[in-house]
């Protein structure tokens, strides 16, 4: 893991600390880049004298994982390659090093999985759209009629059962006939 400081000049590696000027050489692929562009999920080789770094070299960089309609799995966990990395938040964009890897997210009775490739200073989008419950199409209504014996009657259909109707999700025509009301 990397941790950069640039106003203070640190950087820790590792769990290692290393000072350094604003000329330190910063390298991939045989280019200079700026310090600034490292990410705490970079592979890097760290060139130096005792606590004072000179060179570095990043040999692999990071991308982005958009996690996108998440909301379903706010608190849930987000696992790469197996392992928990952390809480899902909804949508998130994820600092992920370049690489394959199999993203998975659980929250309840909820389950995604995915193996996707992340590539340097790209973002990947991940919609976890078609991972969400399908809505319920029908729901039930209760009738209570008054007078209790009229016919009642759902898209000009006389119903049977004038207690309850299990009816499509939308808009319906609701009509009531007894003779002298």
């Amino acid at each position: 893991n990397v941790e950069l400081n640039p106003e203070k000049g640190m950087l820790t590696v590792a769990g290692n600390h290393y000072r350094f000027k604003d000329n330190i050489v910063v390298m991939e692929a045989g280019r200079r880049i700026a310090i600034t562009e490292l990410a705490s999920v970079d592979e890097l080789t760290v060139m130096g004298m005792g606590d004072r770094a000179y060179y570095i070299e990043r040999s692999k960089g990071h991308g982005t994982l958009l996690l996108q309609n998440a909301d379903a799995f706010v608190g849930g966990s987000f696992y790469i390659d197996g392992k928990k990395a952390e809480e899902v938040k909804g949508d998130m964009n994820l600092t992920i090093r370049e690489g394959n890897y199999r993203f998975a997210i659980e929250c309840g009775d909820l389950y995604a999985e995915n193996f996707l490739a992340i590539s340097k200073d790209t973002v990947v989008q991940w919609d976890l759209s078609e991972f969400l419950p399908e809505e319920p199409v029908f729901g039930r209504v209760e009738f209570l009629l008054e007078p209790t014996d009229a016919k009642l009657y759902i898209d000009n259909r006389i119903q049977e059962n004038t207690a309850f109707a299990e009816l499509e999700y939308g808009e319906h025509i609701i009509g009531l006939y007894k003779d002298g009301y």
